[in-house]
């Protein structure tokens, strides 16, 4: 996508494809569908490319680095990196694909830390700690209700 365009008396103006107005959402999902159609790209929002566990993107760079060098947290060093990685093993498993199984299993690994689960928003869950002040956030199809 442009940065910026060429006005009519041939000066730049700044170009934004996705304006926040009502209605843009649409245009720019349309736009998106267009250029997938057309270069025979992945949708990026297609229901099949949903991630089953997600959770904030500090997390997740920190678990994908881990993992690429084979690096293994454990509940006393990070135990918000022990968990994002423990939640996706489960959401990965046969298991872990329905919400309440998933929070069986995953209670079970929370026992070994000091966090709690608090539901909400929607779907999401939210893992508080008393020693922690910075609860983490978990999301993804494995914890849809519906």
């Amino acid at each position: 996508m442009p940065r910026f365009v060429w006005g009519g008396a041939g000066k730049l103006r700044s170009y934004n494809p996705h304006p926040p107005m009502r209605g843009s959402q649409n245009t720019f999902d349309a736009l998106g569908d267009f250029l997938n159609a057309a270069f025979d790209w992945a949708n990026p929002r297609a229901p099949e490319r949903a991630l089953a566990i997600k959770g904030p993107d500090w997390a997740e760079k920190r678990v994908a680095a881990a993992q690429r060098y084979g690096v293994k947290f454990t509940p006393d060093v990070a135990p918000q990196l022990f968990l994002l990685k423990a939640a996706k093993m489960i959401a990965s498993s046969r298991h872990g694909q329905e919400r309440s199984r998933f929070l069986n299993i995953f209670r079970d690994v929370l026992s070994a830390t000091r966090y709690e689960i608090h539901f909400g928003p929607g779907d999401a869950i939210t893992l508080i700690s008393q020693t922690d002040p910075h609860p983490l956030l978990l999301r993804g199809t494995s914890l849809a209700q519906s």
